[in-house]
């Protein structure tokens, strides 16, 4: 007598929900294990998962990291560098269109992906997933949806890229740094505007006041809403003492990077003037070769002084070049400090990816920058537009500087009579963070495109609430007062990101 085809399904679907149960004892046993709340991230914006974590931790909370040390993975290098544990699980880069035959091998290996990622998170028995982009977040957030972990989405850019937004549908929120990523979600209303992240050493090295209890996100916004028209306090120097502190560090990390002295009445009043390239933190081949080509243009201009950062790869090329005969071009293969060269900088020519932006936000430094063309989806045109919208940046398309060259763009501004230009720039750091009078202009749904704020609040309540008000009236897109009538660009300056960060990831927190 043969075996029942049908008692063969039902003994293997008992066997799998068998298993599957046990899976999901033993990472409930293993969560409570830990003394502290655990939050796993996985994704390809290591930095901006970073200063969350940082954050996070600064608060009780434990983080670790899922990832790769394949040659996508060079960037993870950062993470146990930071004290943080990386489980290496992994991925599947897919080429587009997706029904290509080169991603035959690839939707093969899937399944072993996810379920990798799956034996990773038992492991480290997280409360909670963040995906932060790219391919890598696939696979983990495919494996924490299905072992029931709470599932959360950071975007960090200003438009969402292919994998947050296939993500952001299976997310119990998505955690935007942007107002404006919104519009290519399908749900906005599970999106809350948090902000950009940036790693609290990066702000606290830059100088970047942390605000009091008094000037947080929910604070702004209820002075936002008063009749008085009073500014919202930034925490990044919208006072006279926060400028004076500002340009106290300013000259400070001047004076680490071995320049001369400057009088530190702003951008561009000294004798002194400080160019800094970066092209992220591997480095930029293109940006590498645009600064060797300019240089020469650059000796003519008196009391310049360029920091270079190259990349560890390519350092050793662009040093030995035109960089060797001139006394006044510092070429390092990598910058530790961030926060200090950005602090000390009159302008800083880098490319816009998502960490880039939200440092160069953050810390209120002039730049001229040049999107890379080979991100999908114009991403970094996108996040370029914000510094944009904010006066703190001037954009120039990689076309343009291929035809003419990047010193038309750049000399003017580092040329002594373009300091009023830099200046102007620079104190739009402060001048960005005004709001109007009118309680409307801070509460209305105009955060997000197409009424999302309104719906991201109307699907909150409680704390959670809270968090969704305060980032879209603090972060809005732009906000007209009733006093001045124009549109004014908001932009946060890292600290109330990562509290707003830190405060919607901890909802999620299932212990």
């Amino acid at each position: 007598m043969g075996i029942s085809p049908q008692k063969v399904v039902l003994g293997a679907v008992a066997t799998a929900a068998a298993g599957y149960g046990g899976i999901r004892a033993t990472l409930h046993v293993r969560r409570q294990c830990h003394a502290a709340p655990v939050v796993a991230f996985a994704g390809c914006h290591v930095y901006s998962g970073l200063a969350l974590a940082e954050a996070l931790h600064l608060q009780g909370v434990e983080s670790v990291f899922l990832g790769t040390r394949g040659v996508i993975g060079s960037q993870y290098r950062a993470i146990p560098a930071h004290g943080f544990h990386m489980y290496e699980v992994p991925y599947v880069e897919l080429v587009r269109p997706l029904k290509r035959m080169a991603n035959v091998w690839g939707a093969l290996r899937f399944p072993f992906c996810v379920l990798s990622s799956g034996c990773a998170l038992v492991s480290a028995a997280p409360d909670a997933l963040v995906g932060i982009g790219g391919s890598v977040s696939v696979p983990a957030c495919l494996a924490a949806f299905a072992l029931g972990i709470p599932l959360l989405v950071y975007e960090p850019n200003a438009r969402a890229g292919a994998a947050n937004a296939s993500l952001h549908r299976l997310a119990e929120r998505t955690l935007l740094a942007f107002p404006a990523a919104a519009s290519g979600l399908k749900y906005p209303e599970r999106c809350v505007v948090i902000g950009p992240a940036v790693r609290p050493g990066v702000l606290t090295s830059a100088g970047v006041n942390k605000p009091g209890p008094d000037a947080g996100a929910g604070s702004s916004t209820a002075k936002a809403g008063s009749s008085n028209g009073k500014m919202a306090r930034c925490g990044g120097g919208c006072d006279a003492k926060s400028r004076a502190a500002a340009e106290k560090r300013r000259a400070q990390a001047r004076e680490a990077l071995g320049l001369k002295g400057r009088s530190g009445s702003g951008a561009g009043s000294g004798s002194e003037r400080l160019l800094v390239v970066m092209g992220g933190s591997k480095g930029c081949c293109y940006l590498n070769q645009v600064t060797h080509n300019v240089l020469p243009q650059l000796a003519n201009i008196p009391g310049l002084q360029v920091l270079w950062q190259t990349g560890i790869r390519q350092h050793v090329a662009y040093a030995g070049g035109h960089a060797a005969t001139m006394s006044n071009v510092r070429c390092v293969p990598h910058i530790s400090d961030v926060g200090s060269a950005l602090a000390a900088a009159d302008l800083v020519l880098s490319r816009a990816g998502a960490a880039s932006v939200a440092e160069l936000g953050a810390v209120g430094a002039p730049c001229l920058l040049v999107p890379s063309p080979a991100v999908d989806e114009e991403r970094q045109t996108a996040n370029a537009q914000v510094l944009m919208d904010a006066g703190l940046a001037e954009l120039v398309p990689q076309l343009h500087v291929d035809e003419h060259g990047i010193a038309g763009r750049l000399l003017p501004l580092l040329a002594p009579d373009g300091g009023k230009r830099l200046a102007a720039m620079k104190g739009k750091c402060c001048s960005s963070c005004k709001v109007g009078g009118s309680s409307s202009s801070s509460s209305s749904g105009s955060g997000l495109p197409g009424g999302a704020g309104a719906g991201a609040r109307g699907a909150t309540s409680g704390t959670e609430g809270r968090a969704a008000t305060g980032s879209v009236g603090a972060l809005g897109a732009s906000s007209a007062g009733e006093a001045g009538g124009t549109a004014v660009v908001h932009f946060p300056t890292g600290w109330e990101a990562l509290d707003e960060g830190c405060r919607a990831i901890s909802q999620h927190i299932k212990r």
